[in-house]
This record gives structure tokens, C-alpha cells and sequence, in this order.
């Protein structure tokens, strides 16, 4: 593998859970990847998943952001990209996303 090889293979993920006192699982994912899109497999053997949900935040272009003048240019959306089956979460995260979310 070349270098450059080698940097292309590096993970672009970051990720935090964390379980509230209902028992739903946070999870929070983040694609710092400008180009590609992720998947992402979470083993969650051994919990009842009734259902997944989502939110995510991303924009078409990298350096978009809000402002005081544009508070909404860049707004939380409903995400619908992951699914739970045989006891695993599999996530699709396209670049440059956050993904929360809401297992229960």
C-alpha cells in the first residue's frame, strides 16, 4: 500500500453513545470525509431495538455555514439511513455529516 493509499484508508469517523435513564441509546456519528459517504456497522447484541431514528445535519457545500443574516441555511433534518437488523446498526453516512441517533 502507498502512502497515499494509506491515507485514503484512514477511518473519517467520529462517534459518542451514550443511554438515558429510558433506556434509549444516543448514538452520534460524524463523517469528516468532504467526499465520500461511510458505512457504519454498531454490534448491538443482546438489546431490544423496537425503533431507529434520526436527525442529521450536513450542506452541499463545505464551507457553508449560518450566520446572524442566515441563521437557516444549514438546518437539522429528519435521517433515514440507518437500519437494525439481527442485532446490528447499520449506518450509511454521507460526507461531511453528524447523524444523531435515537435508539429504542
Amino acid at each position: 500500500m502507498t502512502s497515499e493509499e494509506t491515507k485514503q484508508a484512514r477511518i473519517r469517523i467520529d462517534a459518542g453513545a451514550s443511554r438515558n435513564d429510558r433506556g434509549t441509546i444516543h448514538i452520534s456519528l460524524v463523517n469528516i470525509d468532504p467526499r465520500a459517504s461511510s458505512e457504519v456497522t454498531i454490534d448491538l447484541q443482546g438489546s431490544e431495538v423496537s425503533k431507529v431514528s434520526g436527525r442529521i445535519l450536513t450542506s452541499e457545500g463545505l464551507a457553508d455555514h449560518n450566520t446572524f443574516d442566515r441563521p437557516d441555511n444549514i438546518l437539522p433534518a429528519p435521517f433515514d439511513g440507518a437500519a437494525f437488523k439481527e442485532g446490528q446498526l447499520r449506518v450509511t453516512l454521507p460526507a461531511k455529516s453528524v447523524v444523531v441517533l435515537a435508539v429504542d
